[in-house]
């Protein structure tokens, strides 16, 4: 597993390395992001540029 995380001022960072990663890596990555609630969507990490799939969390709640 290859874990990286940043604040909201990381994203273009993170979007980059997420873009350079082989297609082919055998590893699961996890990326933690902390991005205010009301961020706009167009600040959303990857921007389409990465081989793999996301998946956003959200806060659940007790």
């Amino acid at each position: 597993m290859v874990a990286v995380g940043a604040s909201a001022g990381g994203v273009e960072a993170l979007t980059r390395l997420a873009a350079g990663l082989p297609p082919d890596l055998p590893y699961a990555v996890l990326v933690v992001l902390h991005m205010p609630a009301d961020a706009p969507s167009s600040r959303r990490f990857g921007d389409g540029r990465s081989h793999r799939t996301a998946q956003r969390a959200g806060d659940r709640g007790a």
